[in-house]
């Protein structure tokens, strides 16, 4: 399953990318594991420094488990000190 993330920058100073993570769970609560695969654009994620005010978008790729009806749950974390976003849903919802 594929996600796109969006990470703004609000703030007034640069946004190192590299302290970006994102991860998610199955229907079940199972972590997904991320796929790398640079055919769908599914690489390193987002990299390199955001400028105040700008925005930066990457794909991520997640290995679920078959079933009827796909759930996962992301989570994002823009560095050490912020806290989480989540989002979550059918894969049909995204």
């Amino acid at each position: 399953m594929t996600v796109q993330v969006t990470v703004r920058n609000g703030g007034g100073e640069r946004l190192e990318l590299a302290l970006v993570q994102v991860s998610a769970r199955d229907g079940d609560g199972r972590e997904a594991v991320r796929i790398f695969d640079t055919e769908p654009d599914l690489g390193l994620g987002l990299t390199g420094d955001l400028l105040p005010g700008r925005k930066a978008v990457a794909a991520y790729g997640f290995d679920v488990p078959p079933g009827e009806v796909a759930v996962l749950d992301v989570e994002v974390r823009v560095g050490f000190g912020m806290p989480s976003a989540f989002w979550g849903g059918a894969s049909g919802d995204r």
